[in-house]
Parts: C-alpha cells; structure tokens; sequence
C-alpha cells in the first residue's frame, strides 16, 4: 500500500492510521518532493500532481512495488489518481479530495483557504511550542481542516505547521492551481476509484466537489468519514483505515476475470 499526503504535509501525517493498517499491509508513506525533508529532483518543469507522481514511482520502483494500493488525502488524491491513470494502482482510495471543481470560484476558494493556512502556519510557528499548548488557539489556527481540536495534541499541530512552513512546494503547486481545470478524466470503472468525504470538511465539502469529480472520474463508490473535519487521519483514524481495509479486501477477494478460450 502506499499513502500519499496533501500540500504541506509530511509522512508523519499519516502516523495514527498507519498503526492501524501496517501490520495488515507493507505500507510505504514517502514525503514526496518539495515538503520538509525531501529535496527536489531536478528542475521543475511539469505541472506539480505530476512530478509528485513521478517521485512517488521512484519510490515505489525502490521498495519493488511494481503496483499498490494506492491511498491520498487532499491535494495527494490528485497525485494518487495520477498513479492509478499509469497502472501503478491496484485500487484507489481519495480522502477528502478536492482535485475537481465546477466553477472558478470553488478554485479561488481553495487557493484561499490553502494561502491562509500557509500564512498562519509563518505567523505563529516562532511560537507556537508555547502558542499550541492552547486549545482556543489550535481552534483559531487550524479552524478550516479540524472540526475536533482536542483530536490534535500540542505537538502535533507544530509539527503540521513546520511541515507547511518548509514546504518548498507550496508556491509551485499555487501557480498549478491558477487556472487548473483541476485533475485529469480517470476511467473510475477501469480503476476502481472510491472516494470518502468526511462529513464535517470545511476545507473540501462533498457539496462543493463530489459532482465534479464524479463527472471527471466517472463510475466509482463513495463513502462518508463520520466525526471529522479535513484533517480525518487525526480526527477518526479508525473509521479511515477501516474504510481502506475494507477497500483492499474487496479488491483481494474479487475472483480472477475469466479468460476465453
């Protein structure tokens, strides 16, 4: 299995679902290029859901997975269903995944919802090991991607605003998103694509982009993450690793197509 996370963020982001499934699955979760402890490889020349694809394969290529399951939260659902559009991906699983829009302010939306996170992540990061230790300000801080601050201890928000505040890809992937028409058509059915929304997202409502990303990746099932914001590897990684379970063994179990003679 290999998770992918969003802009900003880092491998660790995945820690508390990655407890649940990893003595189920091998699991690779890599920081892909550009994010706090990964460097670039080369020259950025492609538009940025593609050169994360093109790392996150490296990757793959070492560990020998030659296909996987492939897992991404947020803005990482476009870099996983670029891997599925290759044939890396044995099945595909989008969290929260706001990767398609229907009109050009859902676009601008996002851009300012991700721009005020960035901000904020470089106005308390100085102080937040002192600011974080309270949680009307980790409310204020991270109100748009956690419906549940108390789900988000101390140290993990300064980790997640660290984690935004080196992440050198973050200005590349803006300039992408200005005038995105956001991912690319994915046949769903040739891919088994499953989307899961979490039912309190501020960030990536289904309202907003559930439709068109429907209409861009055609058939595939959905789900909802109950009790949770964007951030619902933290906020109920139970639920999330048992929607990705459940994912990998309907695929595993599906007998093999029957060949013609």
């Amino acid at each position: 299995m290999v998770l992918i996370h969003g802009l900003g963020g880092t491998w660790p982001i995945w820690r508390p679902v990655l407890r649940l499934i990893e003595e189920h699955c091998d699991v690779l979760a890599p920081t892909t290029a550009g994010h706090w402890g990964a460097r670039w490889h080369g020259p950025v020349r492609s538009p940025m859901p593609e050169v994360m694809a093109d790392e996150v394969e490296a990757w793959m290529d070492l560990a020998g997975f030659r296909q996987a399951h492939v897992v991404g939260h947020s803005l990482g659902s476009w870099v996983a269903l670029e891997l599925a559009r290759r044939g890396r991906a044995l099945s595909t699983t989008v969290l929260c995944p706001p990767v398609a829009w229907r009109h050009a302010w859902h676009r601008a939306r996002l851009i300012a919802q991700l721009s005020s996170i960035f901000l904020a992540a470089h106005l308390t990061i100085p102080y937040a090991p002192f600011l974080m230790r309270w949680a009307p300000v980790r409310h204020t801080v991270f109100r748009s991607v956690v419906e549940r601050v108390d789900t988000l201890s101390a140290d993990d928000a300064v980790e997640v605003l660290r984690g935004f505040v080196r992440a050198d890809a973050y200005w590349p992937a803006m300039r992408g998103l200005v005038g995105s028409a956001g991912v690319r058509p994915v046949d769903g059915r040739a891919h088994d694509v499953h989307a899961a929304w979490a039912l309190e997202d501020r960030m990536a409502p289904a309202a907003v982009y559930a439709k068109p990303l429907v209409d861009r990746v055609g058939v595939m099932t959905h789900s909802v993450i109950p009790r949770s914001g964007h951030l619902a590897l933290w906020e109920n990684p139970h639920a999330v690793a048992e929607l990705i379970l459940d994912r990998v063994g309907a695929v595993s179990r599906r007998p093999p197509p029957v060949r013609e003679r």
